[in-house]
């Protein structure tokens, strides 16, 4: 992707979009050629339209594998965040002030202490935005445990 777009902004942004693109893309298309046909041939032998069929009984079987190919996604986007910041950052940049280059600058001026909390405030701000997707989403799944992490 760099010696397409360069390491411009609209780079970066393309290497975070193709980075979290990737997650969601091949876990639907597992979630889909894997589902059960059988309910959709019960649903077709009920009668139910081909749009019902597919908002009553596809939909519903392929969310649990969108929604984790989402959730990997959230994780890549961040990793792909820090890289295109550590790749180099242009003056003026939105990209000149983040997580990714505060730990590149740490780490080439040996500021141990400093590397330490930038690692711990990206662990901490992965965690959250975690959380904040499966708070978002647990209405949707039905089959979730409420008890906890999993």
């Amino acid at each position: 992707m760099v010696p397409i777009s360069g390491f411009s902004e609209w780079g970066r942004i393309l290497i975070i979009g193709w980075g979290c693109t990737f997650p969601v893309w091949i876990s639907t298309h597992y979630a889909i050629l894997e589902r059960d046909t059988k309910f959709e041939l019960v649903a077709f032998g009920l009668g139910m339209s081909k749009w019902t069929v597919r908002r009553r009984v596809i939909w519903p079987t392929v969310l649990p594998g969108f929604l984790s190919g989402a959730r990997l996604g959230l994780g890549v986007g961040w990793l792909c965040i820090v890289a295109s910041e550590m790749v180099g950052a242009i003056e003026d940049s939105v990209f000149d002030h983040g997580v990714g280059m505060l730990l590149w600058e740490k780490w080439t001026t040996s500021q141990m202490h400093q590397l330490g909390f930038a690692i711990l405030l990206l662990g901490t701000l992965g965690l959250l935005s975690d959380a904040l997707f499966r708070l978002l989403t647990q209405h949707r799944l039905s089959t979730q445990r409420k008890d906890g992490w999993h």
